[in-house]
C-alpha cells in the first residue's frame, strides 16, 4: 500500500471523471485494458454498471484481491455486489478517500508474506473490511439455490464450497453468523429444487379434484354431497337421518378431495416432496435440512492474519496443511536425507472422473462423497502422515518413514476404500494413486515443489 501522504491513484472504469487533490485518475475504457497495464493502482470506481464475469477477472488478478472496488450504478446482479466495496458519490471524493485511509492503515498491520492459500487470503480479505459479512446469494441454477460469490473466487470451486466454509468454521476461521434461510434438499441428490404436491394416501397418484362432502352427526357417516340428496332433500345414506340443520344435524368439513384414479374420498392428502433434478420422491421429513448463514471472522482468524500466531504449528496432528507448509516440511525432511537417509514418500490421490459423478447425481452429493471418501482415507492414516488438499479432486501425502516396500500395503488399502462405494454413478469415479520415494527416486537438485510437480504431471512410479 502506497504512504498516506502522497497522491492515491484511483481507476476509473467507463465514463471518465476529474481529478481532486485526493486522487489521481485514470481512466481505462474496460477491465481488459486495466488488466493489461503496468499502471499501480490503489483503488477502483466503476462509473458504469459493473459486470459479474468482468469483477471475478478483476478480483483473481492478485494486484486487485484485496483492493477497494467502488461502484457508482447499482450492479445488476447481487452476486456483483458481493465482490464489491458498495456504492460511492463522485461528489464526495473526501470520503472515498477516508475509506481508503482506512483501509491502509489496516494493511499496514498485516503480516507480509507471499504465497498464501486461499484461507488466509479469505482471512486478509474479511480483516481489512472489519464490517464486511460473507453473504448468500439467492441463485436459482445453483442445486442448493444459494451461493457464496466472494468464497467461490477465493477458493476455486463452485462443488462444495459450503463443505469448505463448514471446515473454516471447525477450524475456528470464521463465525456462522445470523440464519438466513433453512433449505429443504432431496435426500437423494442434494438438490433445492422441488415441488410439495398432494396424493392420495391410498394408491399416491396425484389426480386428485375437490369435493363438497357431508357429515352426518348421526352416525358419523361422510361422503360426498349428491349421495346425500334424495327426492330433492338431504338425508343419510347410512343411516337415514333426515338432515334439516346444518350445525345441529350434519357440516360440512373443511376440505375434501376425492382420487379420480382409485375414487377414494380423503380430507387431507399425504404430501410429497418431488424432487425437480432427479425425479426422487420422499416425504417432507426425510428431506435433508441446510441451514444459509452469513460468515464473519473469528478473533482466532484476525490473529491468524495479525501474524500473531504460528499457523504451522497451530494445528494438530492429522489436520490438512497449506500447500507451503506441505513444501516446507518435504524440503526439510530432504534435508534429513542428506544427514541421516531416513525414508519417506510423497503420495499423490486424484479422483479421476469426478465432472462425471456430478452430472450424474448432482454437484453437492458428488462433492459430499469426496468428502466423505477423504475422511475415510484419514481414518486410516497415521497421525503423523502429512495431507494437502489441492483442489476436490487431488490430495497429497508425506508419509515419514516409509519407503518403496512399504508404500504398497498403503496404497491397496486406499483401492480397497473406493471398492467399498455403493452410490447410483460411482462407476464414473476412480483414484489413481502415485508415488515417489526419496530420497532414492530424487534426481539432483530437486527440491518439493519439483518434485510435486513431477509426481502430478507424470504420475511418478
Amino acid at each position: 500500500m502506497k504512504d498516506l501522504k502522497h497522491p492515491v491513484v484511483i481507476a476509473v472504469i467507463g465514463n471518465p471523471v476529474k481529478n481532486s487533490k485526493e486522487f489521481k485518475v485514470q481512466t481505462y475504457k474496460g477491465v481488459s485494458e486495466l488488466l493489461n497495464s503496468t499502471d499501480n493502482i490503489d483503488l477502483i470506481v466503476w462509473t458504469k454498471s459493473p459486470d459479474y464475469d468482468d469483477m471475478v477477472l478483476l478480483r483473481r488478478d492478485a494486484r486487485f484481491l484485496l483492493c477497494l472496488i467502488f461502484y457508482t450504478h447499482d450492479p445488476r446482479e447481487d452476486r456483483t455486489k458481493e465482490l464489491m466495496d458498495g456504492v460511492i458519490q463522485l461528489s464526495d471524493w473526501y470520503a472515498t478517500w477516508q475509506e481508503w485511509k482506512h483501509l491502509s492503515s489496516r494493511y499496514s498491520k498485516v503480516a507480509t508474506e507471499d504465497g498464501l492459500n486461499d484461507r488466509e487470503m479469505l482471512a486478509r480479505y474479511l480483516w481489512l473490511r472489519p464490517n464486511y459479512k460473507l453473504s448468500p446469494v439467492l441463485d436459482l441454477t445453483r442445486p442448493r439455490l444459494y451461493i457464496y460469490p466472494l468464497a467461490e473466487l477465493i477458493s476455486g470451486t463452485v462443488h462444495n464450497v459450503s463443505g469448505w466454509l463448514d471446515q473454516l468454521v471447525s477450524d475456528d476461521l470464521l463465525i456462522a453468523d445470523s440464519l438466513v434461510d433453512r433449505m429443504r434438499l432431496c435426500r437423494s441428490c442434494g438438490d433445492g429444487h422441488l415441488n410439495y404436491v398432494d396424493t392420495c394416501p391410498q394408491c399416491g397418484d396425484i389426480d386428485l379434484e375437490p369435493e363438497v362432502a357431508i357429515h352426518c352427526f348421526a352416525c358419523g357417516h361422510v361422503a360426498v354431497q349428491n349421495t346425500f340428496v334424495k327426492n330433492g332433500r338431504l338425508s343419510c345414506p347410512n343411516c337415514l337421518t333426515a338432515l334439516r340443520h346444518i350445525g345441529v344435524d350434519y357440516d360440512r368439513p373443511l376440505e375434501s378431495l376425492r382420487c379420480k384414479v382409485c375414487q377414494a374420498f380423503f380430507v387431507e392428502g399425504e404430501v410429497v416432496a418431488h424432487c425437480l433434478a432427479c425425479s426422487h420422491h420422499q416425504k417432507p421429513e426425510d428431506l435433508r435440512i441446510f441451514p444459509i448463514s452469513h460468515y464473519r471472522l473469528s478473533k482466532h482468524g484476525q490473529q491468524l492474519v495479525l501474524g500473531r500466531l504460528d499457523k504451522h504449528l497451530d494445528m494438530h496432528l492429522g489436520e490438512e496443511i497449506s500447500l507451503k507448509h506441505f513444501h516446507w516440511q518435504t524440503n526439510w525432511c530432504l534435508g534429513l536425507t542428506e544427514r541421516n537417509d531416513p525414508s519417506f514418500c510423497l503420495l499423490a490421490l486424484r479422483f479421476k472422473g469426478l465432472q462425471n459423478l456430478a452430472d450424474e447425481i448432482g454437484e453437492a452429493p458428488a462433492a459430499d462423497l469426496i468428502d466423505t471418501l477423504a475422511e475415510r482415507f484419514r481414518s486410516v492414516s497415521r497421525s503423523t502422515d502429512l495431507v494437502c488438499r489441492l483442489d476436490d479432486e487431488t490430495y497429497l501425502k508425506l508419509l515419514p518413514s516409509t519407503n518403496a516396500m512399504g508404500i504398497n500395503p498403503i496404497k491397496k488399502q486406499m483401492i480397497s476404500i473406493m471398492d467399498l462405494i455403493e452410490v447410483t454413478g460411482s462407476e464414473h469415479l476412480s483414484l489413481e494413486i502415485h508415488h515417489l520415494a526419496l530420497p532414492d527416486e530424487r534426481l539432483s537438485g530437486e527440491d518439493s515443489q519439483v518434485l510435486v510437480a513431477r509426481l502430478l504431471e507424470v504420475g511418478g512410479t
